[in-house]
């Protein structure tokens, strides 16, 4: 039975093809680490620790608080066959983020960060080709991530973690 079971879904898996999205993964919430290549998570002890490192919240001192914004402007284009190229006509997209950690105690810090991962829109021109397709295509989410960290330098020096 169990082999039937494992063949069955062995067959469905080979069956699968792939699908794709046009969306956009905005992982740009935060200047430094963008300026860092996203190489931040032995090293980050900035608000924004609280999604990249959150056992960077407890290292910072004191309350810190940063608030960022990013500016996007998505262009997309196409070439249908015996078709002239159609480009987007999409405006300027605003994505904002805010993040606050506190250290509460000499080993515990907590914080909160609100960013947007995908917060872009991209318009198609009236009467192209696709038309009936799409026009307007929108994607905006937000995450809410709260987080706590637990320094343990004195007990294992520059030890710390978080979830």
């Amino acid at each position: 039975m169990i082999r039937k079971i494992l063949f069955s879904a062995l067959g469905l898996g080979a069956l699968a093809t792939n699908a794709s999205g046009n969306a956009f993964n905005i992982n740009e919430h935060d200047a430094r680490v963008t300026g860092r290549a996203g190489a931040t998570a032995a090293s980050n002890t900035e608000p924004s620790s609280v999604v990249f490192n959150p056992g960077g919240i407890a290292i910072s001192e004191g309350t810190n608080v940063a608030l960022g914004t990013a500016f996007y402007f998505a262009e997309g284009t196409y070439e249908g066959m015996g078709q002239e190229k159609q480009s987007t006509d999409s405006g300027m997209s605003l994505v904002p983020s805010l993040y606050v950690t506190s250290r509460v105690h000499d080993m515990i810090g907590v914080g909160v960060g609100l960013h947007f991962p995908f917060g872009l829109a991209v318009s198609w021109p009236d009467g192209h080709p696709q038309s009936d397709v799409i026009q307007d295509q929108t994607l905006r989410t937000y995450f809410i991530t709260a987080g706590v960290g637990v320094n343990l330098h004195k007990q294992v020096p520059g030890l710390s973690f978080g979830a």
